[in-house]
């Protein structure tokens, strides 16, 4: 994850060096999907612990 972030921030393909044909674009889909993973994990979570 930190690899598509490195991509992501600096805007070049490829910045870390250790993920090969790496787009921008393909960082940033990757990042987004892993933040809606814990997004909906969060709140699946909430819903079964909230009392009210």
């Amino acid at each position: 994850m930190l690899l598509n972030a490195l991509v992501f921030i600096k805007g070049i393909p490829e910045a870390g060096g250790d993920v090969p044909g790496r787009t921008v674009t393909t960082a940033g889909i990757v990042l987004a999907a892993w933040a809606a993973l814990i997004v909906g994990i969060a709140a699946l979570l909430f819903q079964r612990r909230d009392i009210s």
